[in-house]
């Protein structure tokens, strides 16, 4: 039976216009640290071609700007992509957003487009059903040797998850990657995967074509 997906209206949270902060504020997190490592683990070079899933205000985008890639940044939120519009006044050309209903499952891109598809703090928005399509999505736009890094609230296993919701009273139920399941996605794939931990619920999971 496939999961009832839950709907997020990202528009209508009154805390968008604060979202760097909020995140930043959240120590359990390490989301600057996070957002550093996946550009770093990515092994890029200059002139590289990233697709940012759920690119949001651009964090992440820039971590790769900053390295000499290019980077087209895809969000089902006009608000996010609003405040995003600055880094791309700042990073001219190199850096493109585009409003996207299902970045996850139709990426507006011919096959073997992108060097790499990145996401952070995106992916637990959607079931792991809708997950094994996204990575068959993802895979279709990637070039030979393309790499996927995905940084996100990640749990272990069921048991971890439930000691987690119970150890942070503002760890939402939603559909976080199960360290479990999700890498063998990846590995059905064609994928050889690279698991590293960043903090007791941040994990970083980095596939590359085999």
């Amino acid at each position: 039976m496939v999961e009832q997906e839950k709907k997020w209206t990202f528009d209508e949270y009154a805390w968008l216009e604060n979202y760097d902060e909020r995140m930043r504020n959240t120590k359990r997190l390490r989301y600057d640290e996070t957002l550093s490592e996946v550009a770093r683990i990515t092994s890029v070079k200059k002139g590289d071609l990233v697709l940012d899933i759920g690119t949001g205000t651009g964090n992440l985008a820039v971590k790769f700007l900053e390295k000499g890639c290019q980077v087209v940044g895809l969000d089902p939120s006009a608000k996010m992509l609003k405040i995003a519009e600055r880094k791309v006044v700042e990073w001219g050309e190199r850096f493109q957003i585009q409003l996207c209903e299902n970045p996850f499952l139709d990426i507006p891109f011919p096959d073997q487009t992108f060097d790499v598809a990145a996401s952070t703090y995106t992916i637990h928005h959607i079931t792991d059903d809708t997950k094994r399509l996204s990575i068959k999505e993802m895979k279709r736009v990637l070039k030979p040797n393309g790499r996927i890094i995905i940084g996100d609230v990640m749990f272990k296993d069921a048991a971890d998850k439930a000691r987690a919701l119970a150890e942070y009273p503002d760890l939402e139920d939603e559909y976080q990657p199960m360290l479990d399941a999700f890498p063998i996605m990846f590995e059905n794939e064609g994928f050889t995967v690279v698991i590293k931990q960043m903090a007791d619920t941040v994990w970083i999971v980095c596939a590359k074509l085999r």
